[in-house]
């Protein structure tokens, strides 16, 4: 029997941050919040702030937690010792975990709190972003065609939009919903790609093998591991 799936990590962060804007939006007192940017839902003193708040915070958690991963599953591939994964297995994860950090902190120090370290922590989110397309680049291109295309997809959507807000086109709100799809989606799909490189592992059960319960969240219930000899 093969390894079990395990849930992605950033899909589960998507899932975090789009309840937690989900729910501010019924709960939030301020009907008009999204003539201005989605951090309004977080500047007020009610429930709809602490969800928004704590949604951006627990996405940051979970993708930061996720960097911890891609770093395990960069160092166990046997392609290890070519020196472009050796680069990509230090840096990759940084700039994810930086990404998530820089989200969480976006959702600890609200507009209505702390301005700068508000906007600083946008601004490092979208660093972090173009980082990790730099270096997926010089690295990592030949890893998967499919992702370099989408990876090029990314970068153009982000600057289009960013253009396209700076010429009055669209306003802020709508930016930062085009900027949160486009990053969450393709550090998700660099999250599956990079799972596919550690050596799959055979789950045999055998007489002096036992068994462990897992959370539901890691897409399975119960499993059979190896054998010691």
């Amino acid at each position: 029997m093969s390894s079990p799936r395990r849930a992605s990590l950033t899909l589960t962060a998507g899932m975090i941050l789009c309840a937690g804007i989900l729910a501010a939006t019924l709960t939030t007192t301020d009907p008009e919040w999204w003539e201005l940017y989605f951090s309004r839902l977080g500047m007020t003193d009610d429930l709809s702030a602490m969800l928004f708040n704590g949604g951006l915070i627990a996405a940051g958690v979970v993708i930061t937690a996720s960097a911890v991963m891609m770093r395990i599953w960069l160092i166990s591939t046997p392609m290890i010792t070519e020196a472009k994964y050796r680069h990509a297995a230090r840096v990759v994860p940084f700039f994810v975990a930086t990404l998530g950090m820089s989200l969480g902190a976006i959702g600890v120090f609200p507009l209505s709190v702390d301005k700068a370290a508000h906007d600083n922590s946008s601004l490092l989110m979208l660093s972090s972003f173009a980082c990790l397309l730099i270096v997926h680049r010089i690295f990592l291109r030949q890893l998967s065609p499919r992702l370099t295309r989408l990876a090029a997809i990314a970068g153009v959507t982000m600057v289009a939009s960013m253009a396209a807000m700076t010429l009055g086109w669209i306003n802020l709100t709508l930016f930062e919903a085009i900027g949160f799809t486009v990053i969450l989606t393709w550090v998700h799909l660099l999250e599956v790609q990079l799972r596919s490189l550690a050596p799959a592992i055979a789950w045999k059960p055998s007489a002096n093998s036992q068994r462990l319960s897992l959370s539901p969240i890691w897409g399975t219930s119960k499993v059979a591991l190896l054998s010691i000899q």
